[in-house]
């Protein structure tokens, strides 16, 4: 049965629907996803925020997020309506916060630039564009395993409990391989006695 009409699921029951599918890389699902509640999404940020622009800078990182993280919802769990509404408000709530930020930096510099222009010196950048390299080089010693977690962790913000979750795995299993991929990356980055980075 294709996941269509919402009178036979109802509104919650579709939703739980169309993540599942989501979950499993469905595009269509996703694109079916929005039409149901795109508006209403727009419409958390709209109400959180007070600018048309940013709540639909919002509105795309909340489709975003669903696309990566359908996995975290959990039917039987909650409502997958309540769910999509606090995910809408918690990244209004993030933009909030990141528009705050950047706001204080640029009072503070007194320029109006991108606040990493305002705080970085060009020698900053380029031992941090250096850093970002020896980064890459040591993740390579890494398994995909310890990757995706690593990926998960620290680039995508999830927590421990979340990434156990999203990829189906024991919550001691995500901590050991997180802890020994660090392991692995502190190793190969800490320089050896008088190596100068």
């Amino acid at each position: 049965m294709t996941v269509n009409n919402a009178s036979y699921f109802g509104e919650d029951g579709l939703l739980s629907a169309l993540l599942a599918q989501i979950r499993k890389g469905d595009e269509h699902a996703l694109s079916r996803l929005y039409d149901l509640i795109g508006k209403r999404v727009y419409g958390i940020a709209k109400t959180i925020l007070g600018d048309p622009d940013s709540a639909g800078e919002v509105t795309v990182e909340v489709f975003a997020k669903l696309w990566r993280q359908a996995g975290l919802f959990k039917q039987g769990e909650g409502s997958a309506r309540v769910w999509i509404n606090a995910l809408s408000r918690n990244c209004s709530l993030d933009h909030l916060r990141k528009e705050a930020r950047r706001a204080r930096i640029e009072d503070e510099s007194g320029r109006n630039e991108p606040a990493w222009e305002a705080v970085l010196s060009p020698e900053t950048q380029l031992f941090r564009s250096e850093q970002a390299d020896r980064l890459r080089d040591a993740m390579k010693a890494l398994s995909q395993e310890q990757v995706r977690v690593i990926m998960a962790a620290y680039f995508e913000g999830m927590s421990h409990a979340q990434i156990a979750t999203a990829q189906n795995k024991p919550l001691g299993t995500v901590k050991t391989q997180i802890r020994q991929a660090l392991f692995i990356l502190r190793r190969r980055l800490t320089p050896s006695r008088g190596e100068i980075l």
